[in-house]
């Protein structure tokens, strides 16, 4: 066997279960707003991130670390501080808009919590039903889609549909059945009163 393929693949595997940590502590900054607490303030000291976002101490302090080894965060030593660069929050702390990936970080989790029953699934069958992918899905499907609903739907996807549209602002009724959080028919409820 060829021993740097081996070094080669198991650094590999060492990156691979460092992104995945790295992915529970952003799910873990986007869950208790810790991106959001720290977005636009600059170079913060641990007290000032603790105070700002009422979190414990103890657990701030690993993450405010464990996020500037994965590179989310800036980290200077000499002062102290950690910084959530403005071009890292755009993506991590701006709920609503269609640039936002929080919502990948509860896919993770959630494709994770069912890994079980998926390997289970390759030997018995059946699948996995949605449901068992816990409310982390279905809050990680609409995080991922909201701004995109609100955004784009009516006034970009909806226009390649100028029957629909017309038929709409006639006044014309929609029915939208297992709709997820319902962001699509607020949307059109928005925009064809």
């Amino acid at each position: 066997m060829d021993k740097e393929r081996i070094q080669a693949f198991a650094d590999k595997v060492y990156d691979d279960i460092a992104g995945t940590m790295a992915a529970g502590m952003a799910y873990a900054g986007v869950k208790t707003g810790l991106f959001r607490t720290m977005t636009g303030k600059g170079a913060m000291r641990l007290g000032d991130v603790v105070a700002a976002s009422g979190l414990q101490r103890r657990y701030v302090e690993e993450w405010l670390n464990g996020m500037a080894a994965a590179g989310y965060l800036i980290y200077d030593p000499a002062a102290e501080t950690w910084t959530l660069p403005d071009e890292h929050a755009y993506l991590l702390a701006s709920e609503g808009t269609d640039h936002f990936m929080g919502g990948l970080f509860f896919m993770g989790t959630s494709l994770l919590a069912v890994a079980p029953q998926v390997a289970e699934a390759f030997s018995k069958g059946g699948g996995v039903k949605f449901e068992h992918f816990g409310p982390d899905c279905i809050s990680a499907l609409d995080m991922l889609n909201h701004g995109s609903y609100e955004q784009r739907f009516t006034s970009y996807w909806l226009a390649s549909l100028p029957d629909i549209v017309a038929r709409l602002e006639a006044g014309g009724r929609a029915l939208d059945f297992g709709c997820g959080t319902g962001r699509a028919s607020l949307a059109l409820a928005k925009a064809f009163p």
